[in-house]
């Protein structure tokens, strides 16, 4: 039986946690969170698995919660070009951006094309989605044999290690 959004918020809503909701606060959430701890939410997506109505109606409530469990209901091969745009755009949270960005955006088909119109984009979060702009992590130290979190770099080490 599918989740309905009405119950998965519920569901969201009692995991919620105090410390979490502080710690999320100190990095730049909002009130519109739970403070779900990233375990309890892997566990609810894993129950519900992919389910694209209920990620886009959990993505549009704006809490950070339901956001990172849609996160991991996206099947990123069903997502238009429009709609992962769109999602990149919408952003409000550091985290939820991390989330979107390893879990959907490196999987979705048109990573190439929406990565390089985003380096000319004046949006902070779809310049952020390919870090080539910002800089973030561009000369962060890493042990031989590591990859670079720097974003060109590390969307290129993942794109050749699928091929």
């Amino acid at each position: 039986m599918a989740m309905t959004l009405k119950d998965t918020l519920a569901q969201l809503e009692s995991l919620g946690n105090e410390k979490v909701r502080a710690h999320n606060k100190k990095y730049g959430a909002g009130d519109n969170q739970f403070g779900v701890k990233m375990g309890d939410i892997r566990k609810v997506g894993a129950k519900i698995k992919a389910d694209d109505k209920l990620a886009f109606a959990l993505w549009d409530t704006g809490n950070i919660d339901a956001q990172f469990l849609a996160i991991l209901l996206f099947k990123p091969e069903k997502l238009s070009r429009d709609e992962m745009d769109r999602m990149v755009r919408s952003v409000n949270f550091v985290h939820v951006a991390d989330w979107l960005n390893s879990y959907v955006v490196k999987n979705h088909p048109d990573k190439e094309s929406l990565r390089q119109a985003w380096m000319e984009d004046d949006d902070p979060w779809a310049a952020r989605a390919v870090g080539e702009k910002l800089g973030i992590y561009r000369n962060y130290p890493v042990s031989k044999g590591c990859t670079s979190p720097f974003a060109p770099i590390w969307i290129n080490e993942m794109v050749r290690r699928q091929s």
